[in-house]
């Protein structure tokens, strides 16, 4: 990836991201350590998927069902929500913050397209082998994961990867960057806040190609400028936990004041949100603190470095609309009824579960991709739509 960051200053980062969002080409698996790697963003990829697990096990699960707000258990369980909340923004962010100076290669979002496939019919097709009641056509659906839905994530991903050359062109100007930064952040982070329950710019709460579009901006300015010279590593970790408690404090408040206009304006989940400013600001301290953060263990090394380049197909099998509502939806409903150490250590158990299993299942799509020629395949299919707009608009 690249060597640990300075505090500020230009940032020159070699390549890295492409099908499974790791700088290995699709098909290809670490065989040993890269001395130009920056680990720590491999461990915050890994990080960041636990959160995406572990905010799913509460969200979908039902891990708020049954406790009331103001106790000690559901207090528990907004601190782990709010802080697995940044895991959207930050995963973004990476793209940006890895991206930023290279040329897209064409043949990637391909490949994330022939992965996203893999995913949206294999779970369907061996659940329905299992006895699960599931259609034919529910299976072929998966074919266009984009059109039908499958996965928001990825569509909006998807997109973005076709939008990166033109994002990386404005953060090439410092000054431009600066100013579309701080227009897009007005616009899109704090206006929404104004606008009481209405929905703004067809932000959808961030679930949406606009905000992506923003975060790999602010992704794409730290990479390449650094963090600001301010921002030490001690800075970043305070201001981290200050945004995370300011998430949940608002929305004790707000709970509060659920009977008067405030509350009525403004509804307890209403911080709890991808273009929130605590949680952008949670994201952007994360990225700061482990871009500059050592790994020196070879063995660690290698390990997050495997884990880093299968989360894309982790959060695709776990979150894959069938296999969520056979295992995760409201399975967790009485969790918030359990002593507080008994939340952790079960959202701890199964958030590792999910995870291993992911890896070792994405391991198996990544070995068959090779053995049917799946990256050969992508680059050709690039190649030939290249040559093909070549020759409509030379």
């Amino acid at each position: 990836m690249f060597p640990n960051l300075p505090g500020s200053g230009p940032v020159r980062v070699p390549a890295q991201g492409d099908f499974a969002m790791d700088e290995n080409r699709i098909g290809d698996r670490p065989q040993s350590a890269k001395p130009g790697r920056n680990y720590g963003i491999d461990l915050l990829k890994v990080i960041a998927m636990l959160m995406v697990i572990c905010g799913h096990l509460l969200v979908h699960g039902g891990g708020y069902a049954g406790s009331s707000p103001l106790t000690l258990r559901f207090e528990a369980v907004s601190v782990i929500h709010a802080f697995t909340f940044s895991c959207v923004d930050v995963y973004v962010m990476l793209a940006g913050f890895l991206h930023q100076n290279r040329r897209t290669r064409p043949e990637a979002p391909i490949g994330l397209w022939f992965t996203a496939v893999f995913y949206s019919v294999l779970c369907p097709a061996v659940l329905k082998l299992c006895g699960v009641e599931i259609g034919v056509s529910d299976i072929l659906k998966g074919f266009l994961p984009v059109t039908t839905e499958q996965s928001w994530f990825f569509s909006a991903f998807f997109v973005l990867f076709f939008l990166m050359p033109a994002l990386n062109r404005v953060v090439e100007d410092r000054r431009l960057a600066r100013v579309t930064l701080a227009g897009a952040l007005f616009c899109f982070s704090l206006l929404p806040i104004l606008a009481r329950n209405v929905e703004l710019f067809g932000l959808s709460g961030g679930y949406s190609l606009l905000w992506f579009m923003v975060l790999y901006l602010c992704g794409a300015c730290l990479g390449r400028w650094g963090p600001p010279a301010w921002l030490t590593q001690r800075r970043a970790v305070l201001l981290f936990v200050l945004s995370l408690l300011l998430t949940v404090f608002a929305g004790n408040l707000l709970y509060l004041l659920r009977d008067t206009p405030v509350g009525r304006i403004w509804p307890r989940n209403f911080f709890y949100n991808h273009t929130s400013p605590a949680v952008l600001l949670c994201s952007a301290c994360l990225v700061c603190i482990f871009s500059r953060t050592e790994v020196r263990s070879e063995k660690l090394r290698r390990a997050l470095q495997t884990l880093a380049s299968c989360t894309f197909g982790v959060y695709l099998l776990h979150d894959n609309l069938f296999v969520r509502d056979l295992l995760i939806t409201g399975r967790f409903a009485t969790l918030s009824e359990q002593p507080v150490p008994k939340i952790l250590l079960v959202l701890l158990t199964w958030t590792l579960a999910i995870l291993a299993v992911g890896t070792a299942v994405d391991l198996l799509r990544d070995r068959l991709f090779r053995a049917l020629g799946v990256p050969r395949l992508a680059k050709r299919i690039a190649r030939l739509a290249e040559s093909c707009f070549a020759k409509l608009f030379p």
